[in-house]
Protein backbone atom coordinates (compact mmCIF):
# COMPACT_ATOMS: atom_id res chain seq x y z
CA UNK A 1 0.00 0.00 0.00
CA UNK A 2 1.44 3.67 -1.04
CA UNK A 3 1.79 6.76 1.21
CA UNK A 4 -0.05 8.47 -1.25
CA UNK A 5 -2.67 10.19 0.50
CA UNK A 6 -6.49 9.22 -0.42
CA UNK A 7 -9.27 12.19 -0.21
CA UNK A 8 -12.29 11.40 1.01
CA UNK A 9 -15.45 12.89 -0.88
CA UNK A 10 -17.94 13.07 2.24
CA UNK A 11 -21.27 12.07 2.21
CA UNK A 12 -24.15 14.50 0.63
CA UNK A 13 -27.45 13.85 2.47
CA UNK A 14 -29.71 17.25 2.03
CA UNK A 15 -32.13 15.74 4.02
CA UNK A 16 -30.32 15.66 7.03
CA UNK A 17 -29.70 19.18 6.56
CA UNK A 18 -33.07 20.21 6.51
CA UNK A 19 -35.27 21.01 8.99
CA UNK A 20 -38.30 20.00 10.68
CA UNK A 21 -41.44 21.81 9.08
CA UNK A 22 -42.90 24.16 12.07
CA UNK A 23 -45.90 24.33 10.12
CA UNK A 24 -46.28 20.65 9.35
CA UNK A 25 -46.02 20.14 12.96
CA UNK A 26 -48.56 22.46 13.79
CA UNK A 27 -50.95 20.57 11.38
CA UNK A 28 -50.39 17.64 12.70
CA UNK A 29 -51.13 18.75 15.98
CA UNK A 30 -54.19 20.19 15.32
CA UNK A 31 -55.27 17.88 13.83
CA UNK A 32 -54.95 15.67 16.39
CA UNK A 33 -56.84 17.50 18.76
CA UNK A 34 -59.78 18.16 16.23
CA UNK A 35 -60.39 14.55 15.55
CA UNK A 36 -60.11 13.72 19.17
CA UNK A 37 -62.53 16.31 20.42
CA UNK A 38 -65.15 16.32 17.18
CA UNK A 39 -67.13 13.63 18.23
CA UNK A 40 -67.89 15.99 21.80
CA UNK A 41 -71.06 18.49 21.08
CA UNK A 42 -70.36 21.96 21.93
CA UNK A 43 -66.93 21.67 21.97
CA UNK A 44 -67.16 20.50 18.55
CA UNK A 45 -67.59 23.93 17.99
CA UNK A 46 -63.34 24.87 18.34
CA UNK A 47 -62.88 21.74 16.46
CA UNK A 48 -64.40 22.72 13.25
CA UNK A 49 -61.96 26.10 13.73
CA UNK A 50 -58.76 23.88 14.48
CA UNK A 51 -59.44 21.29 11.29
CA UNK A 52 -59.69 24.53 9.38
CA UNK A 53 -56.37 25.46 10.62
CA UNK A 54 -55.00 22.10 10.16
CA UNK A 55 -55.92 22.19 6.62
CA UNK A 56 -54.78 25.64 6.35
CA UNK A 57 -51.23 24.67 7.87
CA UNK A 58 -50.85 21.77 5.63
CA UNK A 59 -51.64 23.60 2.34
CA UNK A 60 -48.79 26.29 3.21
CA UNK A 61 -46.25 23.40 4.28
CA UNK A 62 -47.28 20.82 1.06
CA UNK A 63 -44.57 22.67 -1.14
CA UNK A 64 -41.57 23.12 1.02
CA UNK A 65 -41.92 19.67 2.56
CA UNK A 66 -42.25 18.35 -0.84
CA UNK A 67 -39.41 16.38 -2.27
CA UNK A 68 -37.79 19.97 -3.95
CA UNK A 69 -38.77 21.70 -0.81
CA UNK A 70 -36.35 22.66 1.45
CA UNK A 71 -37.79 21.43 4.74
CA UNK A 72 -38.67 17.57 6.32
CA UNK A 73 -42.13 16.98 7.57
CA UNK A 74 -43.73 16.03 4.68
CA UNK A 75 -45.30 13.13 6.09
CA UNK A 76 -46.96 15.44 8.70
CA UNK A 77 -48.08 17.56 6.47
CA UNK A 78 -50.49 14.68 5.20
CA UNK A 79 -51.70 13.05 8.44
CA UNK A 80 -52.73 17.05 9.29
CA UNK A 81 -54.49 17.29 6.39
CA UNK A 82 -56.42 13.91 6.58
CA UNK A 83 -57.31 14.40 10.19
CA UNK A 84 -58.30 18.13 9.08
CA UNK A 85 -60.80 17.13 6.89
CA UNK A 86 -61.80 14.21 9.16
CA UNK A 87 -62.55 16.13 11.97
CA UNK A 88 -64.15 18.63 9.68
CA UNK A 89 -66.95 16.30 8.54
CA UNK A 90 -67.79 14.21 11.70
CA UNK A 91 -68.06 17.95 13.22
CA UNK A 92 -70.82 18.99 10.70
CA UNK A 93 -72.17 14.98 10.77
CA UNK A 94 -72.20 15.73 14.79
CA UNK A 95 -73.60 19.09 15.19
CA UNK A 96 -76.53 18.13 12.53
CA UNK A 97 -77.77 14.88 14.87
CA UNK A 98 -77.51 16.64 18.05
CA UNK A 99 -79.42 20.03 15.91
CA UNK A 100 -82.50 17.28 15.10
CA UNK A 101 -82.38 16.10 18.48
CA UNK A 102 -82.85 19.35 20.15
CA UNK A 103 -85.58 20.67 17.25
CA UNK A 104 -87.01 16.96 17.88
CA UNK A 105 -86.97 17.35 21.53
CA UNK A 106 -88.48 20.73 21.41
CA UNK A 107 -91.22 19.74 18.76
CA UNK A 108 -92.60 17.31 22.05
CA UNK A 109 -92.43 19.95 24.32
CA UNK A 110 -94.27 22.53 22.29
CA UNK A 111 -96.82 19.34 21.58
CA UNK A 112 -97.01 18.63 25.13
CA UNK A 113 -97.13 22.01 26.51
CA UNK A 114 -100.17 22.45 23.32
CA UNK A 115 -101.73 19.63 24.92
CA UNK A 116 -101.80 20.63 28.48
CA UNK A 117 -103.36 23.65 27.58
CA UNK A 118 -105.98 22.15 25.81
CA UNK A 119 -107.08 20.26 28.78
CA UNK A 120 -107.18 23.39 30.85
CA UNK A 121 -109.85 24.68 28.52
CA UNK A 122 -111.69 21.51 28.26
CA UNK A 123 -110.74 21.10 24.42
CA UNK A 124 -109.74 17.17 23.47
CA UNK A 125 -109.89 18.13 19.52
CA UNK A 126 -109.28 21.35 18.66
CA UNK A 127 -109.64 21.42 14.84
CA UNK A 128 -113.08 19.07 14.82
CA UNK A 129 -115.90 20.21 13.34
CA UNK A 130 -118.40 17.10 13.70
CA UNK A 131 -118.50 14.43 16.88
CA UNK A 132 -120.85 11.73 17.38
CA UNK A 133 -121.41 10.09 20.85
CA UNK A 134 -123.32 6.70 20.71
CA UNK A 135 -124.43 4.11 23.01
CA UNK A 136 -125.89 0.91 22.51
CA UNK A 137 -127.15 -1.84 24.78
CA UNK A 138 -129.64 -4.23 24.77
CA UNK A 139 -132.10 -3.66 27.21
CA UNK A 140 -132.71 0.00 29.05
CA UNK A 141 -130.06 1.81 29.69
CA UNK A 142 -128.89 4.30 32.24
CA UNK A 143 -126.48 7.52 30.23
CA UNK A 144 -124.54 10.04 32.17
CA UNK A 145 -123.17 13.12 30.02
CA UNK A 146 -120.36 14.93 31.14
CA UNK A 147 -118.24 18.13 29.96
CA UNK A 148 -116.33 20.82 31.98
CA UNK A 149 -117.27 20.01 35.36
CA UNK A 150 -121.54 19.71 33.94
CA UNK A 151 -123.39 16.40 33.24
CA UNK A 152 -126.64 15.41 32.32
CA UNK A 153 -128.19 12.05 32.90
CA UNK A 154 -130.83 10.56 30.87
CA UNK A 155 -132.00 7.01 29.95
CA UNK A 156 -133.22 5.16 26.86
CA UNK A 157 -135.90 2.29 26.79
CA UNK A 158 -134.17 0.69 23.93
CA UNK A 159 -130.88 0.78 24.66
CA UNK A 160 -130.03 3.19 21.69
CA UNK A 161 -128.83 6.45 22.21
CA UNK A 162 -126.77 8.82 20.08
CA UNK A 163 -126.05 12.78 20.25
CA UNK A 164 -123.68 14.53 17.69
CA UNK A 165 -122.05 17.89 18.01
CA UNK A 166 -120.85 20.51 15.82
CA UNK A 167 -118.44 23.55 16.29
CA UNK A 168 -117.17 24.50 19.01
CA UNK A 169 -119.01 21.74 20.82
CA UNK A 170 -117.32 19.39 19.07
CA UNK A 171 -113.98 20.07 20.30
CA UNK A 172 -115.07 19.23 23.93
CA UNK A 173 -113.63 16.64 26.00
CA UNK A 174 -116.76 14.97 26.43
CA UNK A 175 -117.07 11.78 28.41
CA UNK A 176 -120.16 9.37 28.47
CA UNK A 177 -120.95 6.53 30.71
CA UNK A 178 -123.32 4.15 30.10
CA UNK A 179 -124.62 1.12 32.51
CA UNK A 180 -127.82 -0.90 32.71
CA UNK A 181 -131.20 0.53 33.98
CA UNK A 182 -131.91 -0.27 37.27
CA UNK A 183 -135.76 -1.50 37.28
CA UNK A 184 -137.11 -3.97 40.09
CA UNK A 185 -140.14 -4.68 38.36
CA UNK A 186 -137.65 -5.26 35.31
CA UNK A 187 -134.01 -6.95 36.27
CA UNK A 188 -131.68 -6.76 34.21
CA UNK A 189 -130.49 -9.84 31.89
CA UNK A 190 -127.93 -12.00 32.33
CA UNK A 191 -126.89 -11.34 29.27
CA UNK A 192 -126.90 -8.02 28.58
CA UNK A 193 -124.50 -5.99 26.78
CA UNK A 194 -123.60 -2.16 26.62
CA UNK A 195 -121.15 -0.43 24.19
CA UNK A 196 -120.25 3.02 23.74
CA UNK A 197 -118.17 4.92 21.10
CA UNK A 198 -117.10 8.48 19.97
CA UNK A 199 -116.17 9.26 16.49
CA UNK A 200 -114.52 12.53 15.32
CA UNK A 201 -115.10 13.72 11.72
CA UNK A 202 -115.61 9.98 10.69
CA UNK A 203 -112.96 8.95 13.05
CA UNK A 204 -113.70 6.33 15.73
CA UNK A 205 -111.59 7.68 18.89
CA UNK A 206 -113.25 5.77 21.76
CA UNK A 207 -115.08 2.48 22.28
CA UNK A 208 -115.63 0.35 24.77
CA UNK A 209 -118.17 -2.47 25.76
CA UNK A 210 -119.17 -4.56 28.70
CA UNK A 211 -121.47 -7.42 29.53
CA UNK A 212 -123.40 -8.55 32.68
CA UNK A 213 -125.86 -7.38 35.05
CA UNK A 214 -123.35 -4.68 36.05
CA UNK A 215 -122.02 -3.80 32.43
CA UNK A 216 -120.91 -0.47 32.88
CA UNK A 217 -118.74 1.58 30.26
CA UNK A 218 -117.07 5.00 30.04
CA UNK A 219 -115.95 6.65 26.50
CA UNK A 220 -113.99 9.77 26.43
CA UNK A 221 -112.83 11.90 23.69
CA UNK A 222 -109.42 13.08 24.76
CA UNK A 223 -108.90 9.78 24.16
CA UNK A 224 -107.52 11.00 20.62
CA UNK A 225 -104.65 13.10 22.25
CA UNK A 226 -102.90 9.74 22.53
CA UNK A 227 -102.97 9.00 18.85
Amino acid sequence: MNGENMEMSPVNNDNNNKHLSGLGVSALVLGIISIVFSVVPIINNMCFVLGILAIIFAGCSWKSTGKKGHKRGHGMVIAGLVLGILSIVITLSMQASFSASIDKAKSGLDKASKKLDNMAKGIANENAKEMKIQVKGTAPTDINLLVSGSNSNESTNNGVWEKVFTGKDAQKDWTIMASPKIDVDNPTPDNYKVECSITVDGKEVSHKSATGTSANVMCTASDTTAK
